[in-house]
């Protein structure tokens, strides 16, 4: 799936509920989140969906530090914000 930047999301320029921007970001999102690796998904849905704290994550789901929670949640969004909206798929 291809979602291009300049015709999907930004289209509807401050029409921020229609419907179809609303597709097209979950569309462009998945997109994204598919660039990410199984545990980077994992950590990101941890702490964006489930709203768990780094030490909930680090210590009873991951069983590592902060830190290195930190550090993967800071690789996933690097990945995600140079996400261009091209896929293979």
């Amino acid at each position: 799936m291809v979602v291009a930047r300049s015709k999907s999301l930004f289209a509807y320029g401050k029409d921020y509920n229609s419907e179809d921007y609303e597709k097209i970001l979950l569309l462009f999102l998945e997109s994204a989140f598919s660039q990410l690796s199984v545990r980077e998904q994992n950590l990101m849905k941890l702490r964006l969906v489930d709203r768990l704290s780094y030490d909930e994550v680090a210590k009873e789901k991951f069983g590592v530090t902060i830190p290195r929670v930190q550090q993967i949640e800071a690789k996933a969004i690097r990945k995600i914000r140079s996400f261009n909206g091209q896929s293979e798929r």
